[in-house]
């Protein structure tokens, strides 16, 4: 059995992720299929996700035209129970691999808090009449209803359930208070219980595989939030159409589709002057649970919480190399911080990639700042993967 080396596999997935100069040209709906997901728990992360992989070539309208004229994309809660942004056709695919945990996270949340089912039912069923035709946000429908009582969790279970559905934000680009509106209103071509659980996870793993293996099981557990059990089986029924290979560095066999086998032994290094800034939680970063595949052992602390949160990433050959900070962008900078001695093309490209997204993010030229050293995250308290360079030491503008 053939032994592939890391930098193939990274190459491979690097391409299939469409982070490198030879990747095919695709649209954002194409985008996200391609990579299983856009993570967007931060209304921002999936912007700059698709912006890095479209070259630049993305205004923010674009992205909302899909995802709120066309809605040929949508928001749902799924992979570890955080929001993801799909193509409409793997909704329901999605949402009944994921249900279970997604469900089970509420029923926990009501008994931390002593909700009862019979109040969040009765909550329920107030807010279908209030949005019944209407979109509105929070505010507003408790307004219509006239309470003053927390309808936040309710809102969120009945959007994980596809009840509701979050729809456009108030405000910018950068704003989470959405406005809601029912989900077969909304999208009322979509049915959302046409397929059984276990074909379900079946195909997001394969859609997984497609887009970040070869993986171990671990990975896609890591992903899915599903366990590795419920894992291996999905893989086992799979059949021929996953296969197992070697990679270096691994002492257990990594999954992939059997369909890719060629394409990965043709990778190499085709892609050699590729540089991207990726978001902080991009999908590609955090579509594995072992990250040695793209990191050295001492730079982990600095990409990386001690929840496995990615922060701002740069990667070079599908390499993480450096982390970027568009946290000061009132005062138009984009902070960046480079591990080691790079080609001098690659702290080019960095700049120059970091001035286009300041410019994508504020709208307004930017100076780039770089960094000579960083607190590790682990070390930050809570949330400071979105701000990693905020107590940096500067080099040169």
């Amino acid at each position: 059995m053939a032994v592939y080396s890391l930098d193939q596999v990274n190459a491979f997935i690097a391409k299939k992720q469409c982070l490198t100069n030879d990747s095919e040209p695709a649209d954002i709906v194409r985008i996200a299929h391609n990579i299983c997901g856009l993570h967007s728990t931060s209304p921002t992360v999936p912007y700059i996700s698709l912006f890095c992989r479209m070259n630049g070539n993305l205004k923010k309208e674009d992205f909302e035209k899909e995802l709120y004229d066309r809605r040929s994309v949508a928001k749902i809660r799924s992979m570890r129970k955080t929001v993801y942004t799909f193509p409409i056709d793997m909704l329901p695919a999605v949402f009944n691999a994921t249900r279970e945990l997604v469900r089970n996270n509420f029923e926990r949340y009501m008994q931390a808090n002593g909700l009862t089912k019979s109040w969040c039912e009765k909550q329920s069923r107030e807010i279908l009449k209030v949005l019944s035709g209407s979109s509105m946000t929070t505010s507003q429908i408790k307004a219509v209803m006239k309470t003053t009582e927390n309808i936040n969790p309710v809102i969120n279970a009945m959007c994980d359930e596809c009840i509701l559905i979050r729809g456009r934000p108030k405000g910018s680009w950068k704003s989470n208070t959405h406005h809601y509106s029912i989900f077969k209103e909304y999208l009322p071509g979509v049915r959302m219980d046409g397929v059984p659980v276990g074909e379900a996870r079946k195909l997001v793993l394969n859609w997984y595989l497609a887009a970040l293996g070869p993986s171990t099981e671990k990975d896609m557990s890591w992903w899915s939030g599903l366990t590795v059990g419920q894992v291996g089986k999905a893989l086992k029924e799979s059949g021929t159409s996953v296969t197992w290979v070697r990679v270096e560095g691994y002492d257990e066999k990594l999954a992939m589709l059997s369909s890719e086998i060629g394409k990965l032994e043709g990778s190499g290094k085709s892609g050699s002057g590729t540089v991207r800034l990726l978001p902080y939680l991009d999908s590609c970063v955090m579509g594995h649970k072992d990250r040695r595949r793209y990191i050295d052992d001492k730079h982990y602390d600095y990409v990386f919480d001690r929840s496995g949160n990615a922060t701002y990433s740069i990667t070079w050959n599908g390499r993480i190399v450096g982390v970027w900070d568009a946290s000061a962008e009132k005062e138009r900078v984009i902070k960046v911080l480079l591990f080691g001695q790079l080609p001098r093309y690659v702290i080019k490209k960095t700049s120059s990639l970091a001035r286009k997204l300041g410019r994508f993010i504020t709208g307004d030229e930017v100076q780039v700042l770089f960094c000579d050293s960083m607190v590790p995250l682990p070390r930050r308290t809570a949330g400071g993967f979105m701000s990693p360079l905020k107590l940096s030491g500067t080099r040169f503008i």
